[in-house]
This record gives C-alpha cells, sequence and structure tokens, in this order.
C-alpha cells in the first residue's frame, strides 16, 4: 500500500494505491464504496503520475530519506531520547521520552513524552503526536521527517526543552501543579488527536 500524501505532497486528496494479489484485491473492493474516487482526485493523482511530475516526487522523497537518517542519527545523542519503535523506514519515527537520561537508568514514560509534547506544542510551536496509551508505545510521541529547516527546529527545541528539568519534572508543568486526572485528561485529549 502506498499514498500519494507525503512523497507527491497530495495529503488533502485522501488517495492511496494497493499492489495485491488477486484474491485480497477482490477483498479490498468488497471492502470500498463504489465510485469511492472523485473526479478531482482522480485527475490530480494522474497528473502526479506523468513522468515530469514522478521526478518530482523522487526528489522529495530523496530529501525526505536525507532528512530521516539525520533524524535517526541524531536524536539518540539527546539524552532524555530512548529506543525507536517500530522501525525507522517510514516517513515518521516513534522515538521513546525517558523519565531521566539514559545514562542514569531512565524509562519511557507518558509523563515525560507528555511534558515535552506540550512544551513543544504551547510554547514553541512544535507539533508533534503523543502516543503513548497505543499498545507498546508507553513514553512515545511520532514525529513526522520534516525539511531540513524543520528538522533543525524540532532537534533544538527537543534538547532545549528535555535539558529542562522544571519542565521536564513530571509532578509540574511548567512549574504548576498537575493533578493526575489532569494528566490523564490532557493524555488523553493528546490520543485524540487524528495523526
Amino acid at each position: 500500500m502506498q499514498t500519494l500524501s507525503k512523497a507527491f505532497g497530495l495529503a488533502g486528496i485522501r488517495l492511496g494505491t494497493a499492489f495485491t494479489s488477486p484474491e485480497i484485491a477482490r477483498l479490498l473492493n468488497n471492502l470500498k464504496a463504489p465510485y469511492n474516487i472523485s473526479s478531482p482526485t482522480s485527475a490530480l493523482a494522474i497528473a502526479a503520475l506523468q513522468p515530469d511530475n514522478s521526478a518530482v516526487m523522487r526528489k522529495n522523497r530523496a530529501r525526505i530519506m536525507e532528512q530521516r537518517q539525520r533524524l535517526v542519527h541524531e536524536l539518540p545523542k539527546i539524552s532524555r531520547i530512548g529506543r525507536f519503535v517500530g522501525g525507522t523506514d517510514s516517513n515518521f519515527l516513534l522515538v521513546e521520552i525517558l523519565d531521566k537520561p539514559k545514562n542514569h537508568g531512565g524509562k519511557p514514560s507518558n509523563e515525560s513524552a507528555m511534558a515535552l509534547y506540550e512544551g513543544l506544542a504551547e510554547t514553541r510551536g512544535v507539533v508533534v503526536r503523543f502516543r503513548g496509551k497505543e499498545m507498546s508505545c508507553e513514553g512515545c510521541l511520532r514525529v513526522t521527517v520534516g525539511t531540513s529547516a524543520e528538522v533543525d527546529r524540532l532537534l533544538a527545541e527537543m534538547r532545549s526543552l528535555l535539558d529542562d528539568e522544571k519542565l521536564m519534572d513530571p509532578s509540574t508543568n511548567g512549574g504548576e501543579c498537575r493533578t493526575k486526572k489532569a494528566g490523564e485528561m490532557k493524555e488523553q485529549e493528546a490520543s485524540d488527536v487524528v495523526a
């Protein structure tokens, strides 16, 4: 399966393709609505797949892959960043946020991930996705691969916030006490964001 979202820059048309066996294709066709692709969507997809536009897509894909490799190399250098969960082959990375630095026995922490998520969004204007409530994703944030400038900013802001002990203290939120219930509500709101 493949979408025309990231590399083609066509997330708004909500179109993907599947290359599969006839048996699975029949199954998928039984699940979809008839005439589920609009004429404008079809026209944009056909234009995107023309040779000149496919060349643009390949350049975009190469830039995305370059920035993804940069994130894979740079994120682990940040002391409160843990493992990558689920691989590193997509246009986003799922990364653990630790309760304390790795070299001090840090463990994945939803509280720390939420504090970083909120700090990035509310004080730095950087959007990532909290995924700590998903199965096997304790303490995880989903980071979408961006442009070189976006990756520069993300890395700088993550380093800055993760070095801020006051912000990253799970008992506080920017210095204000955070109750367990308020924290759980924030986690649920963050989990409800459609990625």
